[in-house]
């Protein structure tokens, strides 16, 4: 049998984590999660996930921001695939939209709310 892949949610809202697991676990992932940037690295430390799926905008306005970056330019984690998932509620026009996601530090980016089925192809389509 085929190892699960393993996926590090981090969030703050635990709504959000939870419906996220909702979704993951029939597809055969295995799931973590953490509230926090922090949490998130320790998580990642501990175990090296094959996925993150993050909210940018967590606690602190740019905690997600971050942390992905970080990640992004650490030897060790850059490999690691990030879906990056945040509400653009202030950004309405779309090439403000297209360019702020042009800036994220992730591999893919989902507007909340998002879409299940997207967000299983998206996951499928980066491990």
């Amino acid at each position: 049998m085929m190892n699960k892949k393993d996926i590090l949610l981090i969030d703050d809202d635990e709504d959000i984590r939870e419906y996220i697991k909702i979704i993951l676990k029939p597809e055969g992932f295995g799931i973590r999660s953490a509230a926090n940037g922090k949490e998130g690295m320790d998580a990642i430390i501990k175990k090296k996930p094959d996925l993150i799926i993050m909210d940018v905008m967590m606690s602190d306005m740019s905690e997600g921001f971050d942390l992905a970056s970080e990640l992004k330019k650490d030897a060790r984690f850059s490999g690691i695939p990030i879906i990056i998932l945040t509400a653009l509620e202030l950004l309405t026009d779309f090439d403000d939209k297209r360019r702020f996601r042009d800036w994220l530090p992730g591999d893919a980016y989902m507007e909340k709310p998002f879409n299940k089925d997207e967000l299983v192809k998206k996951i499928k389509e980066l491990i």
